[in-house]
Order: structure tokens, then sequence, then C-alpha cells
């Protein structure tokens, strides 16, 4: 495939399709073994519906669509009694079945993806997320260093003029404060993706990306609604990570005695022994 850039791919076959996301790049980082293990596809989990619901409901005017139904179990039958009865259970069952293919939001998470849309009213974040956007369009490069076909898919990418654009990733949490969110940013590793879409928009787009914004939504009231930008330095640090993971896939393809080493790949031990590290605070504690 050549470099390219479409807005008609799905998530869906964005996802199985060919090329190399950052999700999976993140595997790599605990060893080169683990982005290899093919995953058995895992049915998604609900608090993911919300997310995606509320990115959709953002980006598309407010409103669910067809994609999502809402089940309201205020409206069975026998709404005095529990889903044991008789009556509840088939109208459950019923409900389940002419929807079935599409996402399932409660009658909370209604209420409170409306609240985080109400949050995200202000001209600061609509300035962001209106006017010359694309949203959730997909790029496909080749990384120059390793050969590989890398993928992106960002949120929405806003240009600025013909030449300068840039991109915002809309994530919802349980704490948008800086703090937390800083954390989220370490555990998750989103640098890479982030550093990942700099570049695939850069390549696919021809544009220079001026910054790299987060819209983190609160999912319960006050639903707080705050906007990130990444430093360049940490943008420029994660593409060297990233950038190190491609070789180390490459060299893997090229040698699978690099999978074999595990733990010991860059270690420079040729046996692939390591020597055990007793942390510092189990001497500690001993000492106590």
């Amino acid at each position: 495939m050549k470099t390219k850039f479409t807005t008609d791919i799905s998530i869906d076959d964005y996802h199985s399709g060919e090329g190399i996301s950052a999700s999976q790049l993140k595997k790599a980082v605990k060893s080169t073994a683990h982005f290899f293990v093919k995953e058995p596809k895992q049915e998604q989990k609900s608090c993911f519906n919300m997310g995606h619901a509320f990115e959709d409901m953002l980006l598309e005017g407010g409103e669910l669509d067809n994609k999502y139904w809402i089940f309201e179990p205020s409206k069975r039958p026998k709404p005095e009694t529990t889903f044991n009865n008789g009556e509840n259970k088939k109208w459950k069952i019923d409900q389940y079945k002419k929807n079935e293919g599409k996402k399932v939001i409660t009658e909370q998470e209604l209420i409170d993806l409306k609240g985080m849309l109400k949050s995200c009213k202000n001209k600061r974040i609509q300035d962001s997320i209106k006017g010359d956007i694309i949203k959730q369009g997909s790029g496909y490069w080749i990384d120059e260093e390793s050969g590989l076909l890398l993928k992106t898919r960002p949120d929405v990418i806003k240009k600025r003029s013909e030449h300068s654009a840039f991109i915002l990733d809309v994530k919802t949490a349980v704490d948008s404060s800086p703090a937390e969110f800083a954390k989220s940013f370490a555990k998750f590793l989103y640098g890479i993706q982030c550093a990942t879409q700099v570049d695939g928009v850069e390549k696919t787009l021809k544009v220079d990306v001026d910054y790299y914004l987060y819209l983190v939504v609160e999912k319960s009231a006050p639903y707080n609604a705050q906007i990130y930008t990444v430093n360049p330095v940490d943008i420029d640090t994660h593409r060297a990570i990233y950038k190190k993971l491609c070789m180390n896939i490459k060299e893997a393809k090229e040698s699978p005695e690099r999978i074999e080493m595990g733990y010991a790949e860059d270690c420079g031990n040729k046996s692939g022994v390591l020597e055990l590290e007793i942390p510092t605070w189990y001497y500690n504690n001993l000492n106590k």
C-alpha cells in the first residue's frame, strides 16, 4: 500500500486491515515477542461504548446515531418487579434481539453523555471541533527507517491553513485533572499514539502539525472538560521510542532469534540470561 489518507474506511475495517497502529506498537514496549501474539477477539466492554458514543455525539451535532440504542428498564412490562419476572425477562431478551449489532447505552449513561456535551459548549472547545476539520480519517504511510506500513486514525484534524493543522484527541475519564491525566498518559502510553498521529498526518496530508491537543471530559458530574497540549519535546521523545519499536519488529521478522530472547533482547547478553535485581524496598523491609 502506498502513502494515502482516506475518510472512506470504517473503524472496524481500519482495525482489521493492513498496517501497524499505535495500539499494536504499544505491545512491543513490553517485549518484541508481545507484538507477534495474536490475541483472540474480545467483546468490547460497555465503558468503551460510552466513550465512542460521546465522541460521535460531540462531533456529529449532539445526537446518537443508529449505531447505538438506549436500554430503558423503566419501560419493562412490569416495572414494579425485577427481571426475574417472566414478562420482564422476555421483554429484555426481545430488546437485545431487536437491536442486535448496535452498542447499548443505559439510561444513566445517556444522562451523563448529555452532561458531558453541555460541558463542551464553551467557545474554546467549539472552536477546536468546528470549521475545516477532518473527523476519523485514516492515514497510511511507510516508516522510512524500518520499511513497515504504519497507520493512524486521529479523532479530529483541523486545518489552520493550506500547509498547517493541529490534531485533537478526545478522551473520556473518571478524573480529567492535570495530575490524573498525566498518570493516564504514562500508564496507557498515549505518547506513542501522539507521535505516530503527528507523523502520519504530516506525511499523508503534506501539512505541518503545529500542535497536538487532548480534550479530556469527565464521565460524571460536574463533567469537567479540559484541553491539554503536548510539549514538542515529549512528542520528539516518543517519536524516537516508536521508531525504535519499529526497528525491533523489523529485525524480529528477519531474525526470529530476537523473539526467542524475550526480555533479554536488548541487554547485550547473547545467552539470554538476566541477573535478578532485588528491589531496594525488599531489603529495607527486612531491616525494619
